[in-house]
Parts: structure tokens; C-alpha cells; sequence
């Protein structure tokens, strides 16, 4: 990757993470800092006309922030994804491959030098990007800590640095199997995709699971990952099984408590990590069994 295209991704990041301050700055302007307005804020009810700039925070909390944050989940992986997809598939491409891993000696020293500075630049963008989505997270909750909300997760923290350098060791990967620039790009978004939703399926990620109640999803934090029934007898059913086998069941929702969100950060950042040492340990591999001249 050339310079300028590294300076582009970082400017791109900076603008993002620019609009997100913003956002966060215009959402604690209207946002009620205590009383009845925060209350309603804070259980989901409706505001009243005795609040108005409550109905703009929510109106703006709704619009352009939910735009904002829906885009966050997918930016830091592909930004990580584009530009890995293209430190090895580029040199394999162009044919200077060879050369390169013959004057360096070992392949792997090879890829771990190209893909330094690319990867910090990475890191750097995701890490300007985290920076605004917690400010913006942060203001859209003013009811809860920064570490009490597991509703926006995986947006804010250092799992939007994690997710880029997954995405990033991914890129290389496709780049060293497939060793074409377009089909490496297209091949890792397509991959980029499938890593989001095996991080997303494996939520909460070991952690136990108590019965939520619809209180605590909206005004502590707390974040439900099964909905199903509970016997009488205190079994935990899906609705397909309760259907096969009537009985008395109540309606629960299990997940975990907004209080438990340092330790669901960290089980997600960590799986991301290994994936993107997966990914890393894969990119190595290919890179080595390669014909020296392609």
C-alpha cells in the first residue's frame, strides 16, 4: 500500500470520527441531565410536551446517530479488510514477489515488514473511529456509565481496534491464497461479513445468563441473547419445544446485566484477537507454500 492511500484511510477515519464528536456534542446539549425528562428517557416512555429538548434528542438519537452507529459495526473490519486484502496480493500480482522473498530471506520476515506500518495505520484509524463512537454511545445513553451498556456492544471500547486488525490479517490471508487485487478485495469483504456474524452469533461469549427483565433492557443496560419459556419446574424451553409438550411456561428473556459489560467487552475483544491471529498464522502459511516467481 502506498502512503497516500494510507493517508486517505486515516482522513477518512478522521472525518468519521469528527461527525461522531459532533453527534455526541449535539445529543448531551439536548439531553435532560436529571428529573422526570431523564426518567422517561431512562424506562422508554413517551416524553412530554414539558420536555422538548427530550423529543429532539430522541428524534436526533433515532436518525442520524442510529445511521452513525448501524455503520460503525461494519467500517473498522472493512477498513481492515480493503487494505489488507491488498499488502500481498499487490506484490504477488505485479510479480516482485519473488525477488522480494528471495532478497529477504525468510517469507515470513518479508510479510511481517510489509505489513507493519500498513497495520498500525489501520490500528490508528480504527482506534480515531473508537474514540468517537464511545463519545457517541456515551451521549446516547446519558442515563447509563460508559461501562454499563451492553446495547451498543462492539461499537465502542477497543473492539473497534480489535475488529480492523482482524479484518487487516484477514485481507492478508485472501491476498496470499488468492493472490489477485480485485478478487482478494471482493473475497475479504465476503469474509469480512462472515467474521462479523461468527462474533455476533457467539454473544456473550461464555458469559452466564440470568433471567432480564424488560426493565433492565432499556433503563440499566442489561442485554437479552435468548427469548424463550420457563417451566414450572425452572427448565428453560424454546417455543418449538414448549408446543411438543404443554404445560404451564412464563415468557423470559435471558441475558446479562449492563453491570457485566467489562467482562463481555473483553471475552469479545479477545475472540477477535485470536481470529485475527488466525488469520495472521494462515496468511504466514500461504505465503510460504507460494512459488518464488508467480
Amino acid at each position: 500500500m502506498s502512503r497516500l492511500e494510507l493517508l486517505f484511510a486515516l482522513a477518512i477515519s478522521a472525518v468519521l470520527s469528527f461527525v461522531m464528536i459532533d453527534l455526541a456534542t449535539q445529543l448531551r446539549s439536548l439531553a435532560p441531565s436529571a428529573g422526570p425528562c431523564l426518567d422517561q428517557l431512562r424506562t422508554g416512555l413517551d416524553l412530554g410536551a414539558d420536555c422538548p429538548t427530550g423529543r429532539d434528542f430522541v428524534l436526533l438519537s433515532v436518525g442520524s446517530v442510529g445511521s452513525i452507529v448501524g455503520l460503525v459495526g461494519y467500517v473498522p473490519w472493512l477498513l481492515g479488510g480493503v487494505i489488507g486484502s491488498q499488502v500481498v496480493s499487490r506484490e504477488i500480482e505485479r510479480r516482485t514477489a519473488g525477488l522480494s522473498w528471495w532478497l529477504s530471506g525468510r517469507r515470513v520476515r518479508w510479510l511481517l515488514a510489509r505489513s507493519f506500518l500498513p497495520a498500525v495505520v489501520v490500528a490508528a484509524a480504527a482506534t480515531l473511529i473508537a474514540v468517537g463512537a464511545t463519545q457517541m454511545v456515551a451521549a446516547r445513553y446519558p442515563w447509563l456509565g460508559m461501562w454499563h451498556n451492553l446495547h451498543a456492544l462492539g461499537l465502542w471500547g477497543p473492539t473497534p481496534v480489535a475488529a480492523s486488525i482482524c479484518g487487516f490479517t484477514a485481507g492478508l490471508a485472501v491476498g496470499a491464497v488468492v493472490g489477485r487485487q480485485i478478487l482478494s478485495l471482493v473475497m475479504t469483504v465476503v469474509a469480512c461479513a462472515v467474521l462479523i456474524n461468527v462474533v455476533g452469533f457467539a454473544a456473550p461469549y461464555g458469559t452466564s445468563q440470568t433471567i432480564i427483565s424488560s426493565a433492565e433492557w432499556q433503563s440499566e443496560g442489561a442485554w437479552s441473547w435468548w427469548q424463550g419459556l420457563q417451566a414450572s419446574d425452572g427448565r428453560f424451553v424454546s417455543f418449538d419445544d414448549a408446543d411438543k409438550t404443554p404445560g404451564r411456561y412464563r415468557n423470559v428473556d435471558l441475558g446479562v446485566t449492563g453491570d457485566r459489560t467489562p467482562e463481555v467487552v473483553a471475552r469479545q475483544t479477545a475472540l477477535i484477537l485470536a481470529l485475527a491471529a488466525a488469520g495472521l498464522v494462515i496468511a504466514s502459511v500461504a505465503v510460504n507454500r507460494r512459488r518464488r516467481f508467480v
